[in-house]
């Protein structure tokens, strides 16, 4: 045997003892298949944009305690984006943000330094349904932190939905702030949504300018916003459970201001959803009785007369803010009467209906107030059959519950 032919017998020998170990390295009989897939959570991080900006991702063991060292640690990105792979974890997670930010109401970069970040906290994360879960980090999130007593799902949850109830904001976790420019909020994709919560938080800012003792714009510091926090936290878990009068005043002048901003104007639908930012939203049902049998509605009128105290977020032209009414199959009309402080709606549904509830409607109750459905009277005004007469129907009524 010459020296090529022996060298080659040993390249192929080589090779195939290469081959079977890797084909082994899959363990015992193929069964490595496909790895798991990873637990991948996102978010943006806001109090303005925060970059460059330092994401901490925390654990939450079954008892509700955060987890000594981070899962994992990522930067922002210059929109304030983060993504971070978890890797098989699955459960309650802390986020913590540091960084620099833009402060709107001064255009002064603002650092929130590591020792004192923003947080947030969410019920759940894994690698099925609640993969790539939004996580938004911002002063509201911060809030809603502050006032969890632990980390259990209920205390999660109630905190973070007590804050969006407060500020208008329907999901203070999965709701993304943009950048709080004109380019930002008319980005594609954008809902209005993300419009408010990133006004709402522009709004905090020009409230810890005019607190200032000087309303110098050269010094900001995040101490004033967290200060501002703490005022709400004191508000918040008062009896009552909404923002006081003077942080209800002071709010709604800073959005008056934040309004009148070039960049940040124009955005009326996101401005009717903060209207009344601090009172407790309540979500009663219209219930319609006394539908004669065999007779289907296709339209009804009704009037609702609001206590004082009591209202709903309406635009400029008296409409109520879409989906503060809901009803399925069903056309809405709606108007507020504000000499009357009534709220008039009209349903119409081609497929007709009868006896039972018919929409559900979330109202604003002011601090101090208590709205129950009887305190709200319900007239009908108008009831018409769905056809073949398509004629009035006598008799109906109506009712909250």
């Amino acid at each position: 045997m010459n020296m090529r032919t022996m060298m080659r017998k040993l390249i192929l020998a080589a090779l195939a003892a290469s081959v079977a170990l890797a084909s082994g390295c899959g363990g015992g009989g193929g069964g490595g298949g496909t790895p798991p897939a990873s637990t991948v959570v996102k978010g943006t991080a806001s109090k303005g944009i925060i970059y460059p900006g330092t994401v901490k991702l925390y654990a939450v063991d079954a008892n509700g305690v955060k987890g000594s060292s981070p899962l994992k640690t990522v930067s922002t990105n210059t929109d304030g984006t983060y993504t971070a792979d978890l890797g098989s974890y699955s459960g309650a997670l802390i986020a913590e943000v540091s960084g620099t930010y833009k402060d709107e109401a001064t255009n002064t970069n603002v650092t929130i330094d590591p020792s004192k970040p923003l947080h947030a906290v969410v019920d759940a994360v894994d690698n099925a349904a609640n993969n790539n879960r939004p996580i938004a980090v911002t002063p509201l999130t911060e809030l809603a932190y502050d006032m969890m007593p632990g980390f259990t799902t209920a205390q999660i949850t109630a905190a973070n939905k007590q804050v969006g109830t407060l500020f208008k904001v329907d999901d203070i976790i999965g709701t993304e702030p943009v950048a709080p420019t004109s380019g930002g909020m008319n980005a594609s994709g954008v809902t209005v949504a993300q419009q408010a919560y990133t006004l709402a938080l522009a709004t905090i800012s020009q409230m810890a300018k005019d607190a200032s003792a000087n309303g110098s714009p050269s010094s900001p510091s995040f101490d004033q916003i967290m200060s501002l926090l703490t005022s709400f936290k004191q508000d918040i878990e008062s009896p009552d459970g909404c923002l006081g009068s003077s942080n209800i005043t002071a709010f709604t002048k800073a959005l008056a201001t934040v309004e009148s901003e070039p960049e940040l104007s124009g955005f009326s639908d996101a401005w009717y959803k903060l209207a009344n930012v601090g009172t407790i939203s309540v979500k009663l049902t219209l219930g319609v009785t006394n539908v004669p049998a065999g007779t289907k509605l296709g339209s009804l009128k009704v009037t609702l007369t609001l206590p004082t105290g009591v209202s709903i977020r309406t635009d400029s032209n008296g409409q109520v803010v879409p989906g503060l009414i809901t009803a399925a199959g069903t056309a809405l009309v709606t108007g507020y009467q504000a000499a009357s402080n009534s709220l008039v709606i009209s349903l119409v549904n081609t497929a007709g209906f009868g006896v039972g509830d018919c929409a559900t409607i979330t109202f604003d109750v002011a601090n101090g107030v208590t709205l129950t459905a009887a305190s709200v009277p319900v007239t009908v005004k108008e009831a018409k059959d769905a056809g073949p007469t398509y004629g009035p129907v006598t008799g109906v009524t109506a009712a909250l519950h």
